[in-house]
């Protein structure tokens, strides 16, 4: 092989190494969630996602399919018949829109899930017939879903709220609840 045909050879093989390096680095290079109250876009790496915390009150669009709400959490000291074990009932109030062009079904005991700073999770209980019911069942197509969720839980402890679409969905997204 001559000079001429070495150089052409090796400048050829370096520009095919080099688009295929560059594609690969592009395709998989982040994914977002993109939050509809600020307007902001919090980018995380797609082999490890990390979850984006909001507050209270926002707005928060989740892999295009829901817009999520925590509109207000409250605390109820129970009733002559039911009375907290923990602390208090913390009452969670969430609105829920399906974005999709199809009937979606959403779960508090499977889509949500209340934690302390420790992991600790805490499962949902009945307070008394005057709490709305938590946002379950199926959501229409642009139809929206509202209701309340009730935990008992200790006094004066931090919470997050997560929000996980579906069992194999990556995508989870996180309120502070406390601030």
């Amino acid at each position: 092989m001559n000079k001429r045909k070495f150089f052409g050879f090796a400048l050829g093989l370096g520009l095919i190494i080099s688009a295929l390096v560059a594609c690969g680095s592009t395709s998989n290079s982040s994914s977002s969630v993109d939050t509809s109250s600020t307007g902001t876009k919090a980018s995380a790496p797609t082999a490890a996602p990390t979850p984006s915390t909001f507050k209270v009150g926002q707005t928060v669009k989740i892999a295009d399919t829901w817009d999520v709400t925590i509109n207000s959490v409250k605390t109820n000291p129970g009733s002559q018949y039911v009375t907290p074990t923990k602390g208090t009932f913390m009452l969670v109030d969430v609105t829920v829109k399906n974005l999709t062009s199809k009937a979606q079904p959403i779960s508090s005991l499977i889509d949500f899930k209340l934690q302390d700073a420790s992991g600790i999770a805490y499962t949902e209980t009945f307070v008394d017939s005057s709490i709305p019911n938590p946002p379950d069942g199926t959501v229409q197509p642009g139809g929206l879903s509202r209701g309340t969720f009730s935990y008992d839980a200790p006094k004066n402890t931090k919470f997050t709220m997560t929000f996980t679409p579906s069992l194999a969905s990556t995508d989870t997204t996180v309120w502070n609840i406390n601030d």
